[in-house]
């Protein structure tokens, strides 16, 4: 407790006197305070690999020098991998001697190709299982490109990262000076909307986002890595602030393992996205029902809601058996990265799991704000976090605009896209593309993206994911939707309506009956949403699917292939 108290203290010096300037100050600060202390724990084989923060300043001061040696100083070096130790070394270390492009390990070779020539890449630094298409993709680059495996089983005539970390460094690399203001990172976007944009951002951006984070969000360990690490989310905002903060990372091995390695890891927190909210809370529901405790574990919930309004928590006693299913110890997780589900969020916090929800977007490193208050509504996405300024850009009556961001963390633009950087404004501030609105506490509200936003012919403007919000909360069965206009024909005139293109939970019992039933009911469930909503925003065609709807990588729904030609019924 003494070295934890004698830690935060530092940090508050450090954080006083304007935070980290560089991932390098990240780590060397780690490795003064946590030394031999654990950094990372991984399992890939039948025993935890361990990683102390001595061991990852160690090998970022050999592999720096070693890649330099070969000639890859201020060179732009890609990372293609699973997420890993040597992933989190190989990111830290190009980020520190050029320019790092984390790639998205789920992308069609062919795409990734495209990122590659986009980004010129210098180097492709991968995992085993990459080895293969990395060394296929180098001979049809646009210009030479050195593969460099980690996990390799056979070395033979292969550079590898185990014998580049061989390399007997002088431990001086992480203590050079470097300009913070120096382009450091490419990370593309997942592409929800159009092609991948590649941001650039640099030690200042990523520096600024890290002291945001551990001046606003909680950061107690262990924690659980389960997002890509090539996502600004989950290495920005997950990562680099568990390594500042001397915070034990576990790292999962796939989501096959997940709840394999709750049970084995007992993580305090861990951050996610909206997706595993709502599977972790159907799990729970699922194997209630099936062990026939359903009605039981409602009860419980009402009891224990209603002990909580009058400030008694017994949340950690009342659902010992639901929490032991993740450990026992998992209290938290921060989400974000799309729109969550207010039952999921609302369920899991019953359960005594808290939800933080946040919001960020990668130009801005990504984090903007975060409901650490954990305001009652779930559309809330909390204040501005410490040194980050939110505006809306001409609210409407009702203080809905654009959001406007403006700070350090502010990227420094899109990378040979001059025609995308029309969003940076002169005076600092980034035009987000997302509709909201602040209250007068200055909380912010995410209504909508304004790339989906729809214009009906009245004038009156719907924010689809307002509707989609009001319909998940009240239908349980739906899995996912997308609400968008269609238009149709109506005697002699087409006019545009609001569809709804509705994808079922598989295992409901909707999805069990036949389809004129299925439509009918789930046909009579929108109707009673609709009561709810004003006349011009209510559906009026529907679509129901068993499908589940094509995502990202960072299990965002790909709204336009969402969106199918098949017969809508209309209501």
């Amino acid at each position: 407790m003494r070295d934890r108290k004698a830690s935060i203290k530092s940090h508050r010096r450090l954080l006083a006197n304007g935070g980290p300037k560089t991932v390098a100050d990240i780590v060397r600060t780690a490795e003064k305070l946590y030394g031999d202390r654990i950094a990372f724990r991984e399992l890939w084989g039948s025993e935890p690999a361990v990683y102390s923060y001595k061991r990852l300043a160690r090998d970022i001061d050999s592999l720096g020098p070693a890649l330099e040696q070969k000639g890859f100083g201020g060179k732009h070096i890609a990372i293609l991998g699973e997420n890993s130790y040597y992933w989190i070394v190989a990111n830290l270390t190009a980020m520190l001697m050029g320019v790092a492009i984390p790639m998205d390990k789920e992308l069609k070779p062919d795409t990734v190709e495209l990122l590659l020539n986009r980004s010129h890449a210098d180097a492709i630094i991968c995992s085993e299982n990459y080895r293969e298409m990395a060394l296929e993709l180098s001979k049809n680059l646009e210009k030479p490109v050195q593969v460099i495996c980690w996990g390799a089983k056979d070395s033979e005539n292969l550079l590898t990262l185990e014998s580049l970390l061989e390399h007997e460094g002088t431990g001086k690399f992480l203590s050079r000076t470097r300009d913070p203001e120096k382009l450091s990172a490419i990370i593309f976007t997942s592409g929800t909307t159009g092609a991948n944009k590649g941001v650039m951002l640099s030690q200042k951006n990523i520096c600024a986002n890290v002291r945001s984070i551990t001046m606003t969000i909680p950061v107690e360990g262990p924690s659980f890595s389960v997002l890509p690490m090539n996502h600004a989310f989950e290495f920005n905002c997950h990562v680099l602030p568990a390594i500042f903060f001397g915070v034990e990372l576990y790292i999962n091995s796939g989501l096959k393992y997940l709840m394999r390695n709750f049970k084995k890891y007992s993580p305090g927190m861990a951050v996610v996205v909206p997706l595993f909210v709502d599977e972790i809370y159907a799990g729970i529901i699922a194997q209630a029902k099936r062990e026939g405790k359903y009605n039981k574990l409602m009860t419980a919930v009402t009891l224990s809601d209603g002990l909580r309004k009058v400030g008694i928590d017994l949340r950690r006693k009342i659902f010992r058996e639901v929490l032991d299913n993740f450990g026992g110890e998992l209290r938290l997780l921060v989400c974000g990265g799309a729109p969550i589900n207010p039952v999921s969020a609302k369920g899991l916090e019953s359960f005594g799991i808290d939800i933080i929800p946040g919001y960020g977007i990668t130009e801005c490193s990504p984090l903007v704000s975060a409901d650490v208050a954990r305001h009652p509504k779930m559309s809330a996405v909390g204040k501005a976090v410490a040194g980050v300024e939110i505006k809306i850009d001409s609210p409407d009556s009702s203080g809905e605009g654009e959001i406007l961001v403006r700070g350090d963390n502010v990227a420094l633009g899109y990378f040979e896209d001059d025609g995308e950087n029309s969003v940076y404004l002169p005076d600092g501030w980034f035009c987000t593309g997302d509709i909201g609105a602040l209250d007068p506490s200055g909380r912010l509200y995410i209504t909508g993206r304004k790339k989906n936003l729809i214009v009906l012919e009245n004038g009156k403007n719907v924010h689809p994911e307002e509707i989609e919000s009001a319909v998940l909360e009240e239908i349980d069965y739906i899995r996912e939707l997308v609400v968008h206009e269609k238009t149709v024909t109506r005697g002699e005139k087409r006019t545009g309506c609001i569809a709804a293109t509705i994808s079922l939970k598989p295992d409901c019992p909707v999805a069990a009956m036949p389809m004129e039933e299925r439509n009918a009911a789930v046909i009579a469930d929108v109707k009673r949403v609709n009561k709810r909503l004003a006349s011009y925003k209510r559906i009026s065609l529907v679509t129901v699917l068993l499908d589940e709807f094509e995502k990202t990588t960072t299990h965002k729904v790909i709204r336009d292939r969402a969106i199918k030609e098949d017969a809508y019924i209309s209501i």
